[in-house]
């Protein structure tokens, strides 16, 4: 990875100028990818958190590979604007709850957010717990399934990655029985592996314990 200068955004809600460390360059063997769809990188986070008001935008498009274009600082009140943050498990849970999910693919995404962020806590980039506590992360593990489509290959995935992670190894099981594609039949083959060890904690894809 190259890292390149700051450059500023303007959040879309509150016009607050914010920061973010833009990226030159990036190595993709660094990659990871993990069995709940995180792929952890040292890309900014698609969906950030503006420091000033505290709603939700996009920052770049997924195929924007490199992330946004942005400005870099020009002024002293640019130069000294805040980062923009990533949203919590928790900053996701509250948005859900107070019904900010614009539609159902939204909803989905932010969902998938909160349960990637709450496995956080089984990977060696953070340091922190997530609590058991948090309001929601159980009901919001039942909303996905509800919301996650078995007729689409990735979805399915996904959805038996939760039944896993929640014990329901023999569901699991039975959503992965079915033909895949070249491309995510290695993925759908260590999730069975992990089922069979009765494992359901996330893990690193090709990595076991």
């Amino acid at each position: 990875m190259i890292p390149g200068p700051d450059k500023v955004v303007g959040c879309p809600h509150c016009e607050g100028a914010a920061k973010y460390t833009s990226l030159l360059s990036c190595n993709e063997l660094d990659m990871e990818d993990w069995t709940d769809g995180e792929v952890v990188d040292d890309l900014p986070p698609t969906l950030v958190k503006c420091p000033h008001c505290g709603r939700f935008f996009r920052l770049y498009d997924e195929d924007d590979f490199f992330g946004p274009g942005g400005t870099e600082p020009e002024t002293e009140e640019e130069e000294n604007a805040p980062y923009l943050e990533e949203p919590s498990e928790e900053d996701l849970l509250k948005a859900l709850a107070q019904g900010r999910a614009r539609d159902p693919d939204e909803e989905t995404e932010l969902r998938l957010l909160a349960w990637r962020r709450r496995n956080d806590r089984y990977r060696s980039r953070v340091s922190f717990f997530t609590p058991e506590d948090i309001d929601g992360w159980k009901e919001n593990l039942d909303a996905l399934l509800t919301l996650l489509n078995e007729e689409l290959e990735q979805q399915r995935i996904l959805k038996a990655e939760i039944l896993r992670e929640k014990g329901a190894f023999a569901e699991a099981k039975a959503l992965l029985s079915g033909p895949f594609s070249a491309e995510s039949r290695a993925t759908a083959t260590f999730i069975l592996s992990l089922c069979d060890q009765k494992d359901t904690r996330v893990r690193l894809i090709g990595r076991e314990t």
